[in-house]
């Protein structure tokens, strides 16, 4: 890596590893020079649910709210919508719009989720999924099946019917899809590394948590300096941390 960085002239390496944070995991990337990143390049807490109990198990062990709006969402009439071609992403990316105005995040492009759908979908290990009331898309996430899991990788919601508990019944829908294929969790992604009411993922973690599962800490983005131009990189990594309300 360190060569392929000198070619590239880069003036540092990130590492965003998916191994749990313990100091024997850490001891490897501290002998190897690296340091903490002053950003986190993906979730370093995650919530994860096991898919082995049966689905009426898996309700039985919701948070009481949660279970209530997954029932009162398939009264109302949402209907979920299971979609592997590439025109649900662009119906996806419409409603992410919406999501992206209300949260004030930088979206992936549109072009990024094509492709990243296209690489996945070639071996039935990707799907959109929309909930959708009254004809209209209320809720959608694009989600991988990868491995022994299935992964909560994007979401999105529309501004219209925000009292129809769609998002409850679609993740719900997701759990069962992902049974049906026989994987082993169902990993939420990211949430709070606190119960902090100000922080920005307090109401996302709460949704999330509600499902039931437990959580996991990754270790933290790592970086590894190979010239002293890292250093402006690290300011205005640290500034962008700072602007994101972390």
């Amino acid at each position: 890596m360190k060569e392929l960085a000198k070619q590239e002239d880069a003036s540092f390496i990130r590492i965003s590893p998916l191994l749990p944070n313990t100091p024997e995991n850490l001891s490897h990337f501290k002998k190897a020079g690296f340091k903490k990143a002053p950003i986190h390049m993906h979730a370093e807490m995650t919530w994860t649910l096991d898919l082995a109990p049966s689905e009426e198990e898996i309700l039985a062990n919701m948070r009481k709210n949660t279970r209530y709006y997954v029932r009162r969402g398939e009264k109302e009439g949402v209907t979920i919508e299971m979609r592997k071609d590439i025109q649900a992403v662009e119906e996806f990316f419409n409603i992410h719009k919406e999501t992206v105005g209300r949260h004030h995040f930088t979206p992936f492009s549109l072009d990024y989720l094509k492709q990243q759908f296209k690489a996945f979908s070639a071996d039935n290990q990707i799907a959109v999924f929309h909930a959708k009331f009254d004809g209209k898309i209320l809720s959608s996430a694009i989600i991988p099946f990868y491995g022994d899991s299935a992964f909560y990788h994007h979401g999105a919601s529309a501004d219209t019917y925000s009292k129809v508990p769609s998002s409850y019944l679609l993740q719900w829908e997701i759990i069962r899809e992902a049974k049906r294929r026989g994987l082993k969790r169902y990993n939420f992604w990211g949430i709070a590394p606190t119960d902090d009411k100000k922080h920005p993922w307090y109401g996302l973690s709460l949704f999330k948590k509600g499902f039931g599962g437990y959580s996991t800490e990754l270790i933290p983005a790592q970086d590894l300096k190979l010239s002293s131009k890292y250093y402006k990189a690290f300011l205005i990594d640290k500034y962008r941390h700072w602007k994101r309300g972390f």
